[in-house]
């Protein structure tokens, strides 16, 4: 126990500093315990029938018989549960389950899982009822006692669309055997359909459940499953498919059986759990939204004055640039013989100098972001002379806080053939242009940044993994929960600080 508890130990000192956003699973198995843990104040409000046989056709009188000796009890073969489960702090869940017994049920998250470690949870169920006796129609008062007061450990891990629970559960009134192991699998199929699988290990036997479960949006969802799936597929050594048990038995246990699942989701008002960081991230996000809006109207309006000014230069000669273009090239000197003012190189050169200007002004705390913006637009209108400049100096590790500066200008400029340079760059090795390259992406590429998106959710940066978080929510409609976000030891002025370069866009 000593060494379970310093691994335990370990792993949140582990999470905390390596945190991912939370992400609300969908609620797949049915029998077993499950790792997954509802977000804050939310419910689920299961309802649940599960029909079985317990004698073949013809076999009543010896059922009956079996009954009069005291063998075997009658069991009922329709049974119906109802289940309410409520998320606390996105770490505990607490239910109240109904049938022909009251229950309660208390789940807590342990450790939350991240990069290495998984979810690992523990809970106790059935308390003062069983609702597993009550599906399974176990009438005898003794076997419903034994199945009362489950303790249970559980530990959970996504890969992919694939989440894999292991556990153990300890039947604190049975005197034999009172320790029992069991696991499930959750398999995402896409447009909201799930496959479960579950074994579970119940007086010396194991026995399966496979399901199959709908989910529309974050509403309802619907299971049909098999119960006993091992007793629809073999029977005393025989493979096939059974409809009936072999022989009479006295509750649901090896009897073929269906079950049926209907549960509602969210249907009240709810909050997200956000910590600091976080809003500082969204709200940061969502300045960068309305600041690209008026940086467009703002590109717009240099484009026209471009315009305006080549029309004015063919007609009247050279005149003087506008300031952005004097701030960018004034490392350039004029020749003797023009004495009207300095002249703004065309080509390369004029793309270098005014990455270099928006670099400097994006490293000075007395910077202007409506004067970055003029400058970005006057690299973005100098066309396909400057794509090649920026896509080069973005993608050189050596440049510094240029390639921020070049991330600016894409993500400014709105130009689709940047998108495989994006696409390179959330890989980078800098978090900075992790999460620059992704927000450049998902504005390009929109939906086609889904998989860089998804990936970077488990970013080990946490600025990375909300702005991650954030544009997942943009692609898809669908937030993804962080209630542990901002744990890494940074501070909201940190974040704010680490964010500021794309406050100008």
């Amino acid at each position: 126990m000593l060494a379970w508890a310093g691994m335990a130990g370990a792993g949140m000192a582990y999470a905390q500093s390596v945190p991912i956003p939370y992400v609300d699973h969908a609620p797949v198995l049915l029998a077993i315990p499950s790792a997954n843990v509802i977000p804050h104040a939310q419910y689920h409000l299961n309802g649940r029938f599960q029909y079985f046989t317990t004698a073949t056709p013809g076999a009543a009188d010896t059922a009956a018989t079996d009954s009069i000796l005291g063998t075997a009890k009658s069991a009922e073969n329709l049974n119906y549960t109802s289940e309410l489960l409520i998320g606390i702090e996105n770490r505990a869940e607490i239910g109240v389950q109904y049938g022909r017994d009251f229950s309660l049920s208390i789940k807590a998250l342990l450790i939350r899982e991240d990069l290495l470690w998984p979810d690992i949870v523990f809970g106790v169920r059935n308390l003062f009822g069983t609702q597993e006796g009550t599906l399974y129609g176990i009438a005898d008062a003794k076997t419903d006692k034994v199945l009362q007061s489950e303790s249970y450990m559980t530990v959970a891990k996504t890969f992919s669309r694939s989440r894999v629970h292991l556990g153990a559960s300890v039947l604190t009134h049975a005197n034999k055997g009172p320790v029992s192991v069991n696991a499930g699998l959750e398999q995402g199929l896409g447009a909201g359909a799930y496959l479960g699988y579950e074994v579970f290990e119940r007086f010396s036997d194991f026995h399966q459940l496979l399901s199959l479960e709908w989910k529309f949006r974050n509403l309802v969802a619907l299971s049909v499953g098999m119960t006993e799936f091992q007793s629809w597929v073999r029977q005393d050594g025989e493979w096939g498919f059974f409809l009936t048990p072999s022989h009479t038995l006295p509750n649901g246990y090896n009897s073929p059986g269906i079950t049926v699942a209907l549960q509602v989701m969210g249907w009240v008002p709810h909050r997200e759990k956000k910590t600091l960081p976080e809003r500082v991230a969204i709200l940061e996000i969502k300045n960068r939204e309305l600041e690209m809006q008026a940086g467009e109207i703002s590109a717009l309006k240099a484009r026209l004055d471009n315009l305006e000014a080549e029309n004015i230069a063919l007609q009247q000669g050279p005149l003087l640039s506008d300031t952005v273009a004097v701030k960018a090239t004034t490392d350039v000197k004029p020749s003797s013989a023009e004495n009207s003012g300095p002249v703004v190189p065309k080509g390369n050169a004029e793309v270098v100098n005014l990455l270099r200007a928006v670099t400097e002004q994006v490293n000075s705390d007395l910077s202007d972001p409506k004067e970055t913006r003029e400058m970005m637009a006057h690299v973005v209108a100098l066309g396909p002379a400057a794509v090649e400049a920026v896509r080069r100096q973005a993608q050189d590790t050596s440049a510094g806080p240029g390639r921020i500066a070049a991330l600016m200008v894409i993500n400014f400029s709105k130009d689709t053939v940047y998108i495989p340079t994006l696409r390179a760059l959330c890989a980078d090795g800098d978090p900075r242009i992790r999460r620059e390259s992704l927000t450049a992406l998902v504005k390009l590429a929109g939906r086609g940044g889904l998989e860089e998106t998804k990936k970077l959710l488990s970013d080990p940066d946490e600025a990375v993994a909300i702005a991650a978080g954030e544009a997942y929510r943009q692609i898809t409609g669908e937030a993804v929960r962080n209630g542990e976000a901002g744990k890494n030891g940074k501070s909201p002025s940190q974040s704010r600080r680490r964010a500021r370069p794309s406050q100008v866009k």
